[in-house]
């Protein structure tokens, strides 16, 4: 887990050795560092390394209640941010993880984590994450317990292309109940086939919507010079068949 702690910190806070990281995680929280939450979510899932993870898939239009449960444990870390968000209801941080060559991902493509933390004043509640961009790809989802208070109580999938995924903190008998203020909710995780990622849009919702950066898979689009080539490839091919037939 060297290469997850290092992608960690790197940038955001001074590197430490990886057996002071939960000391330092729990410091920077409470001082409210920056980096506070992303270290503790470095710590969650060091300690859930080599555990194994039970995934279900996630078809479009499809949900899975309640939310299977499972830990992500393996591969590097390469993408993580932390966006603040506000609404006329609620204020929080969103984190979003990117994980590459995880063990535990049955697509063997990236695996995306994220979690909410609540930073409303009484009642300030959240019930609802919605992620974007997911359209096309092969989809599993579940949720990790190592770090966070709250679990969802369903997790489901929108209907045409799949584009949307959503965690959704349902009240009894649903589930355990809505985010409540300073509650940081259980890991949320989605494993893909998709190769790479980029910035996307998340909402965050109760009585009201706040929309918020976040990090979710993309298509590789090639190149405008490696079009025009592929095209020139095809129009020789066709010219070169049209000759042969001429001459025949």
């Amino acid at each position: 887990m060297t290469t997850l702690f290092q992608h960690l910190i790197h940038g955001r806070c001074a590197f430490m050795p990886a057996k002071n990281l939960w000391k330092a995680s729990m410091l920077a929280s409470q001082r409210r560092f920056p980096c506070g939450l992303i270290l503790l979510v470095a710590a969650g899932l060091s300690l859930a390394y080599a555990t194994s993870s039970s995934a279900a898939a996630l078809a479009p239009g499809g949900i899975l209640s309640p939310a299977p449960s499972g830990l992500p444990n393996g591969g590097s870390l390469i993408g993580s941010d932390i966006e603040p968000f506000i609404s006329p209801t609620f204020t929080g941080s969103l984190t979003s993880l990117v994980f590459q060559g995880d063990p535990t991902n049955p697509l063997g493509g990236l695996t995306f984590v994220y979690q909410i933390q609540n930073t409303s004043t009484f009642p300030g509640e959240i019930n609802r994450l919605t992620v974007n961009s997911f359209a096309g790809f092969g989809i599993d989802a579940d949720y990790s317990s190592i770090s966070g208070v709250l679990a969802p109580a369903y997790i489901d999938r929108s209907i045409g292309t799949g584009d949307t995924i959503g965690f959704s903190f349902g009240k009894f008998p649903i589930g355990a109940g809505s985010l409540q203020p300073t509650d940081i909710s259980n890991l949320l995780v989605v494993y893909t086939d998709a190769p790479t990622f980029g910035v996307t849009l998340a909402s965050v919702i109760d009585g009201s919507v706040a929309q918020v950066n976040s990090l979710a898979p993309t298509r590789i689009i090639p190149e405008p010079s490696t079009l025009v080539l592929a095209g020139i490839v095809v129009l020789g091919g066709l010219i070169l068949r049209s000759r042969r037939q001429i001459s025949t």
